[in-house]
C-alpha cells in the first residue's frame, strides 16, 4: 500500500515539476516581451511580479527533484563499498542513512518554522517548510522500505 502511495505521489511530483518548468518558461517569455515591447506601468509591475516569483519556481523544482530522486532511488549515494555487502547489511545502511538524513531534515524544518515566525518578509520562505516536509516524508518511507519504488530496478542495476 505504501509503494502505491509513493508511486502516486511520485507521479504527481513529476507532473508538478513539468508544470512548473512550463509556467516558468512561459513567464520568462512573457517578461521578455513585456520588457522589450510594452511601455505601460501595468507591464512594468507584471514584469516585477514575474521576477519576484522566479525564485519560488526554482526552489520548488529543487525540492521536487530531490523528492523524485529519493522515490526512484536515484539520489546521490556513496555506495561503492556497500555493493560488496550482503543485502541485509545494505538495507541496514540505507535505513541508517535515511534516519540520519531525516533527523537533519527535521532540524531544518524546526529552524524553518522559527525563521518563518521571526521574519515573513521573504516570500520564498513559504516553500521551505512544505518542501522539507515532503523530503522528510520520503525519507520516512525509505526507512520503512529502503528499496523504495524502484527497488527491483536498483537491485538489477547493482547486479550488473
Amino acid at each position: 500500500m505504501l509503494k502505491k502511495l509513493e508511486k502516486g505521489i511520485c507521479r504527481a511530483e513529476v507532473v508538478g515539476a513539468m508544470a512548473i518548468v512550463v509556467i516558468m518558461l512561459g513567464a520568462t517569455i512573457l517578461r521578455l516581451i513585456l520588457r522589450n515591447y510594452a511601455e505601460s506601468s501595468t507591464s512594468s509591475s507584471l514584469t516585477e511580479t514575474i521576477t519576484q516569483l522566479m525564485p519560488h519556481g526554482v526552489l520548488s523544482l529543487g525540492f521536487l527533484g530531490a523528492s523524485i530522486g529519493l522515490s526512484r532511488g536515484e539520489a546521490i549515494a556513496m555506495d561503492l563499498l556497500a555493493r560488496w555487502y550482503p543485502a541485509p547489511v545494505r538495507a541496514f545502511i540505507a535505513r541508517l542513512t535515511s534516519l540520519t538524513a531525516l533527523i537533519i531534515i527535521s532540524v531544518f524544518i524546526y529552524l524553518a518554522f522559527g525563521y518563518r515566525a521571526m521574519d515573513d518578509s521573504w516570500p520564498v520562505s513559504t516553500i521551505l517548510i512544505p518542501g522539507l516536509v515532503l523530503i522528510a516524508f520520503k525519507l520516512g518511507l525509505r526507512i520503512y522500505d529502503p528499496q523504495g519504488v524502484s527497488g527491483n530496478n536498483q537491485e538489477a542495476a547493482n547486479e550488473n
